[in-house]
């Protein structure tokens, strides 16, 4: 049950940084970039925010349902390295925008 909040909680925090952060740093990097272009994986993350956010949304609604019908712990610590996977690869692709910057 611990890990299934965990899980939920994590979609929760991609949620935050795909539907708000990304919208922002994408603003910044038009303002600042002045024609620059960007990393591939910065493109790739403000270009697939949505999907980073329909991945989560999959992620929670699997562990509220695959919970009650005990599911085995493996299950729930491999979709919860899977979100923690995603949320980094987000952060990453981001903050590689803001290298750029300079």
């Amino acid at each position: 049950m611990v890990a299934a909040a965990f899980v939920i909680a994590g979609s929760l925090v991609q949620v935050f940084i795909a539907a708000f952060l990304t919208p922002r740093f994408a603003t910044i990097f038009e303002d600042m970039g002045r024609g620059r272009p960007l990393p591939s994986l910065t493109v790739i993350v403000i270009e697939g925010r949505w999907v980073l956010v329909g991945l989560s949304c999959i992620w929670a609604l699997a562990a509220v349902f695959i919970v009650p019908q005990k599911a085995p712990r493996p299950w729930l610590l491999a979709m919860l390295a899977a979100l923690f996977f995603s949320i980094a690869f987000s952060l990453v692709g981001l903050f590689l925008g803001l290298e750029n910057l300079h």
